[in-house]
């Protein structure tokens, strides 16, 4: 987990190809032209000794009233803080969503050799939240990758794809997309999947401590994480904490919910941080968020 302590914070837990480099360079898309006009950089120097302190640009965006309570967005693998241009324009109107592209994705810098870590990530992400920004508190959504940042998932399924990828034998052959040096640094950034491996009970057993309030939101039709990976872990880390916890299944979701039901997931996180806001017990499983047939189910709760 991050370090530090701050008033009020809702991890949301989520597991949850676009990449191009700093430069000024046509990305092949309005979308994502818009996204990148949209934000700026700031300069992060790796706290990695390998990295014998390496500085890279990463950059960063912030959409919505800058006095309304501020949601950090992290992405996963391989992909980038495009992941909530939906989501966040859906809860523009309450909350303002600061993301950023960690860097080897997006389009922060990608430099090789570079070793790209979790825990550096972290480091990075606290010096945005608490200098860059900057922020006395804020609600945390991650997804995939951004998950790891601060604690470990089990069981993932791994796809061939990332097999592949972290073999170094059979990474370059496997990298047939991406945008210019976007592809050269896929191998390396995929070897967080090893770093997660390692860390896995440390991780959890952090979460499980936490006095902060964490809402599982999980998509049904996940083949990459797949609901058990959700069961897992609110079962070994949240289930008997004194911390409220919450998961929800979002029913027409996949591995990336929040393309599939943004405007779902903008109400679960309105309701969920109200009734925190208001010192609401949590809601009660099993409970329907909305009638719709893929309006979010409120599964378990922590006593």
């Amino acid at each position: 987990m991050l370090p530090g302590t701050m008033t009020r914070v809702l991890s949301v837990l989520l597991l949850l190809i676009w990449s191009a480099s700093v430069e000024a360079q046509p990305l092949g898309s309005e979308l994502a032209e818009s996204w990148r006009a949209g934000g700026q950089y700031f300069s992060w120097t790796s706290t990695v000794p390998e990295n014998a302190g390496r500085s890279v640009q990463v950059f960063y965006t912030c959409i919505g009233d800058a006095a309304k309570p501020t949601i950090v967005a992290l992405h996963g693998f391989p992909t980038s803080s495009l992941d909530f241009r939906g989501l966040s324009r859906e809860l523009q109107p309450d909350y303002r969503t600061c993301t950023l592209d960690f860097p080897g994705y997006g389009v922060s810098d990608k430099p090789s050799p570079y070793r790209y870590t979790l825990a550096d990530d972290a480091a990075l992400v606290w010096a945005f939240v608490t200098k860059v920004v900057p922020l006395r508190e804020f609600i945390l959504l991650s997804h995939d990758r951004g998950d790891s940042v601060a604690l470990n998932l089990p069981l993932a399924n791994l796809t061939e794809f990332q097999k592949r990828m972290l073999d170094p034998a059979t990474a370059p052959p496997a990298a047939q997309f991406g945008y210019q040096n976007g592809v050269a640094v896929i191998p390396a950034t995929i070897q967080y999947l090893n770093e997660r491996k390692e860390r896995e009970v440390t991780f959890l057993e952090t979460l499980s401590k936490s006095t902060i309030p964490a809402t599982l939101m999980w998509g049904v039709h996940d083949l990459v994480a797949p609901v058990h990976v959700a069961d897992y872990v609110f079962t070994t880390a949240l289930a008997s904490r004194r911390a409220p916890s919450a998961f929800w299944l979002l029913p027409c979701g996949h591995h990336y919910v929040q393309h599939d039901q943004p405007a779902d997931m903008a109400r679960l996180i309105r309701a969920t941080l109200a009734r925190q806001v208001s010192g609401a017990p949590p809601q009660q499983a099993p409970f329907n968020l909305t009638p719709d047939a893929c309006g979010p189910v409120l599964v378990r709760t922590n006593p």
